[in-house]
C-alpha cells in the first residue's frame, strides 16, 4: 500500500489503484497508519509549502469532481476522508514549519567564521558573495579561496567552516588544495598560506577528505586533537571526531606521515592502509578504502560494525538523536551500505539483525525493547 500511497501524492495513481486505496481507508486502523505515512515521509518538512499546499489541493478537487459527476456519494465522502487526513496533517506540518522556520533552517545552515569573528551563514540556495578581506567567494555547495583576491594583502587571517548534521560541504583553499567536509565536521585554516612558513596547517575535528596540492617545498599538515597527519601532495581521509574518542586516516594514494601530538610518535602511511592507535601506540593496518570515502558520496557503509559505532553516524548524516534503551544493540555486529534510504528504512534493515521497536518524535528516535 505504501507505494500506491506514493502514487496518489505524485498524481501518478491509477483508477484501480484508487479504489483500493478507499477501500483500504475504509477501516480506522488503517487511516491511523495513513497520517503516520504522512507525518513520517522523509521529505515533507523539507519540500512542503504553499505552491505544492495549492496543488493537492487541486487534485484532491478534481478527483472530487470525477466522482460527483458518477453521483457516487459512498466515494466523494471517501474521496473526503482522504482531503481532511491529508490537510489536517499538512496543515500542522506547515504550522509548526512556519513558526519554527527561521530556527530550524539556521541549524542547517553553513556556518563560516570570519577573521573579525563575524559569522557568515551559506544557506540552501545561496548566490555567490565575495569577501575580498578573506580572499573568499562562496555558494551554496563550496567555498573558494583565491590568492588573485587578495591583491597586494599580506596579512594572514583564519576562518573556521562548520558543517551541520545532514550535510557535506566542500572547500578549496587558497594553494588549490580540495577539502570535502563531512556532517558534523569543523576546519580552521587560513586564508593565505605564509610563504616563509615550512607547512600549510589546517585544524581539523570531524571528518574530511583531502586531495592536497603537491608544494615541495611546503608540506600540508592536518592537526587534530589526537592525531596529526602531514604530506607533500596527495589523497587521504581522516577521522577526528570528539565525541568519537577516537582517531584515524586512510590514505588513498601517495604517502603520509602520522604523528601522535603527544609525542615523538611517527608512522608511514602507505596506499590502502589506515593508521589508528592501538592502546597508546600508533600502527597501521590493510583496509577496503571505499568503506572510508563512500560518504563522500552520500553513501553510509558498515562492514561488521557495532550499532554502538555507526550510531553516532547516523545521527550525522540524518541529523537525528538516537535514545537507544534496548542496550542489547550496542553488540550486535551490523554490515550494510545505505544511500537514497530514509532513516524508517534504515531502522527497519537493523530489525533484521534484532527485533526492537522505535518511536520517532521531531529529530528524535527512541529506541525499545520489543513488545514494549
Amino acid at each position: 500500500m505504501d507505494k500506491i500511497i506514493i502514487k496518489y501524492l505524485d498524481d501518478s495513481i491509477s483508477e484501480s489503484e484508487l479504489e483500493r486505496l478507499l477501500t483500504w481507508l475504509d477501516a480506522p486502523e488503517n487511516q491511523v497508519e495513513f497520517k503516520k505515512y504522512i507525518r513520517l515521509h522523509h521529505n515533507l518538512a523539507c519540500s512542503f509549502d504553499s505552491t505544492s499546499s495549492a496543488k493537492a489541493f487541486e487534485k484532491v478537487q478534481l478527483t472530487l469532481q470525477r466522482k460527483e459527476k458518477r453521483n457516487n456519494y459512498r466515494s466523494f465522502y471517501r474521496y473526503a476522508a482522504i482531503f481532511v487526513l491529508m490537510f489536517g496533517i499538512l496543515g500542522i506540518t506547515f504550522f509548526a514549519i512556519k513558526n519554527q522556520n527561521q530556527a530550524v533552517d539556521k541549524e542547517n545552515w553553513v556556518e563560516l567564521e570570519l577573521n573579525d569573528g563575524s559569522i557568515q551563514y551559506i544557506k540552501p540556495n545561496q548566490t555567490t558573495f565575495v569577501n575580498q578581506v578573506n580572499s573568499l567567494s562562496a555558494s551554496e555547495n563550496e567555498v573558494v579561496y583565491d590568492e588573485d583576491l587578495a591583491g597586494n594583502q599580506k596579512e594572514i587571517f583564519y576562518n573556521t567552516l562548520r558543517v551541520p548534521y545532514g550535510k557535506n560541504f566542500s572547500l578549496v583553499l587558497s594553494d588549490g588544495t580540495q577539502v570535502h567536509l563531512n556532517a558534523g565536521s569543523s576546519l580552521r585554516y587560513p586564508t593565505l598560506f605564509s610563504k616563509d612558513s615550512t607547512h600549510r596547517e589546517v585544524f581539523l575535528n570531524g571528518e574530511a577528505y583531502f586531495d592536497v596540492t603537491s608544494q615541495d617545498e611546503h608540506s600540508f599538515l592536518v592537526t587534530t586533537e589526537d592525531l596529526s597527519v602531514e604530506v607533500l601532495g596527495t589523497q587521504f581521509n581522516v577521522t577526528a571526531y570528539q565525541e568519537d574518542q577516537k582517531a584515524y586516516a586512510v590514505l588513498v594514494e601517495g604517502e603520509i606521515t602520522a604523528q601522535n601530538p603527544q609525542s615523538e610518535s611517527r608512522v608511514t602511511v602507505r596506499p590502502g592502509q589506515k593508521v589508528f592507535y592501538r592502546n597508546a601506540d600508533l600502527v597501521t593496518e590493510q583496509t577496503a578504502i571505499q568503506r572510508h570515502i563512500a560518504w563522500i558520496k552520500g553513501e553510509l557503509v558498515f562492514v561488521n560494525d557495532t550499532f554502538e559505532v555507526i550510531q553516532n553516524k547516523i545521527e550525522r548524516a540524518y541529523d537525528v538523536k538516537i535514545v537507544n534503551d534496548y542496550k542489547v544493540l550496542n553488540d550486535l555486529v551490523i554490515s550494510a551500505r545505505f544511500k537514497d534510504e530514509t532513516i524508517q528504512e534504515v531502522l527497519e534493515t537493523f530489525q533484521t539483525y534484532e527485533e526492537f521497536n522505535y518511536t520517532i518524535e521531531g529529530r528524535t528516535i527512541r529506541i525499545k525493547a520489543p513488545n514494549s
